[in-house]
Parts: C-alpha cells; structure tokens; sequence
C-alpha cells in the first residue's frame, strides 16, 4: 500500500475491488458492455476474413497510373488498373485501405506498384454472398485466427469479471451480515453488563413509587 504523506492510499487491487463491488459503478458497467460489444464486432470480422479466404479469386492488374484520393483527412493511394480474369479485361480504380497523413508517404507507399507493371490481385468471386472488389493483399489467416481467438479472449474476460462481481458481491454481504450480527452481540452483552452493575433500589424508594 503506498501513502502520501502520512496517509496511506488504497492499492490498485482495493480500488479494483471496490469499482467492481459498488452498485452502478460506471467503470464497471463500461468495461462489460464495451467488452461483450468489441468482442463480437472482432470475431465477425475474424469469420467474415475466413468466409474472404475461401470465396476468392486471383487475377491479373496491370497499373496504368497513380493519383491520390483524400479521404477522412488522409491521403489514400489510388492505382488506377486494367485487371484481367477468365480473358476478361476492367478497367478500375484500386484505393489503398490504409491512409497517410503527409504526401511523400503516400506517394512511397504508392511506388509498391509501379506503373505498366502487371501483379497479382485478389477479390471475390461473382456469385459470392458479401462481394469485394480487386485488392493487392491476399486474404490473411493470421486475421482470421487474431480475431477469432482475440475476440473470445476478450469475451472470456468479460465473463470472468462479471462471475468477479457476483463473488466480491457475495463476500461483502456476508462481511455485512457478521459485522451486524457482531454489532447486535455487543450491543446485547453491554445491556447486560449495565443491568449488572445497576444496584437494586432502596426500601425506601420502592415504598415511594408505591405511595
């Protein structure tokens, strides 16, 4: 326990207690409804990753040029592509999905593909449920599996901080209810002892109360 000054301060554990013990404690009742929500929304896109790894198809992009899209106060590489799959041949505008806030950053990422060059490009295939259009980047395993397994971990925290109430909960009623009965045990032996230590009245003012 650290102090400041002459007082001591409760630790990180205490205070922890006692944000999960207390009744409508905000940080408490943020961290379960931010866990449970971040949870689910991470293993969605872990599984919508995995159904993208398995409805995809790999075509050919050739780069004809390269400008700059902003966007969100970022600037977003655009390559602007002639793509070819099953000799058919579309023309489209390929958007980097990360953003950049200054230029020469763009620009060097842009340079990854260069112009009249030809480089393998990823999107899904025609009939497929949730369609996405042409991308550089493969569909990642190591997403799916990262979101999947993180997002249950962050589930299962979640739960454990909860089942963490209800025993902090238990334990200080039952702290409550002995300290009452203690309470109530040292109230009824006081009595006593003064009942005790009371001498009994005097003849004379027994026969005063009686007159």
């Amino acid at each position: 326990m650290s102090t400041v000054g002459n007082i001591p301060s409760p630790s990180f554990c205490s205070k922890f207690k006692y944000y999960i013990v207390v009744d409508g404690s905000p940080l408490y009742i943020n961290a379960v409804f931010l866990g449970y929500i971040i949870g689910v929304v991470i293993i969605t896109a872990g599984f919508y990753e995995l159904y993208r790894l398995y409805t995809y198809i790999v075509g050919k992009c050739q780069v004809k040029s390269i400008d700059m899209k902003f966007r969100d106060s970022k600037l977003h590489p655009r390559w602007n592509i002639t793509s070819t799959y099953e000799n058919k041949t579309i023309n489209y505008s390929l958007i980097a999905a990360d953003g950049f806030s200054y230029k020469d950053s763009a620009w060097s990422h842009a340079q990854k593909y260069q112009i009249n060059h030809t480089y393998p490009c990823y999107r899904s295939k025609n009939d497929a449920l949730l369609a996405w259009t042409w991308q550089w980047k493969l569909p990642s395993k190591f997403k799916v599996y990262g979101n999947i397994y993180g997002g249950v971990l962050l589930l299962m925290i979640t739960t454990i901080l909860i089942l963490w109430r209800r025993r902090y909960r238990k334990i200080q009623q039952e702290q409550e209810a002995e300290a009452a009965a203690s309470n109530f045990d040292r109230q009824q032996e006081l009595q006593s002892m003064n009942y005790a230590e009371t001498p009994p009245p005097a003849y004379n003012e027994v026969m005063q109360t009686m007159i």
